[in-house]
């Protein structure tokens, strides 16, 4: 049973909800004068980046918030496989795999998440030549094509295993692989 749980917590993905932040001049986050390293280490004092009810700790999110759009374009052929079976081109995927992208996946205890049009993978995660890798790629890829469009205030959550859009990863994830 504790496997279970485990498990459940390391495959948790961030939900499309993405915060509303309300700014304070007067107060700057925690995470904005460190560099990478001292980052994953405020990030690992911190703790679970999960509050009760499943939102997302708002200096996490925030810090989700300013690593949006870097990272690096997504594989063209990794685009090509993946864009029929989620009825999404995928043109504008940015792939995170650096210090920050991991320290934030541990954060939420997630081997890997999306938000918006940025998937973050935890260290050694991103692996699309391998079976694995891909199936991870895709599913993620998969809360892409669910995120276009969707609603953005609100705090930004975690998602559970069993919600329908974590049932629709794993299903494209599968036919992807084959």
């Amino acid at each position: 049973m504790a496997d279970a749980a485990h498990e459940h917590e390391r495959d948790a993905e961030l939900e499309v909800l993405e915060p509303q932040l309300q700014e304070e001049p007067e107060r700057q986050p925690a995470y904005a004068p460190a560099g990478n390293r001292a980052f994953g280490q405020f990030l690992g004092r911190m703790g679970d980046g999960i509050l009760p009810g499943g939102a997302v700790h708002p200096d996490v999110a925030s810090a989700i918030g300013a690593a949006r759009g870097s990272g690096h374009t997504l594989p063209h052929a990794v685009r090509e496989q993946v864009a029929p079976h989620v009825g999404d081109p995928l043109n504008d995927v940015k792939i995170h795999t650096d210090s920050t992208a991991d320290a934030l996946s541990r954060s939420v205890s997630a081997r890997a998440f999306t938000t918006g049009t940025d998937v973050f993978f935890a260290a050694g995660e991103y692996q699309p030549s391998t079976k694995e890798g891909q199936a991870l790629l895709a599913h993620e890829l998969t809360h892409v094509a669910q995120q276009r469009g969707a609603p953005t205030s609100g705090p930004m959550t975690v998602s559970e295993p069993g919600d329908q859009v974590e049932n629709e990863a794993e299903a494209v994830s599968r036919d992807v692989v084959g």
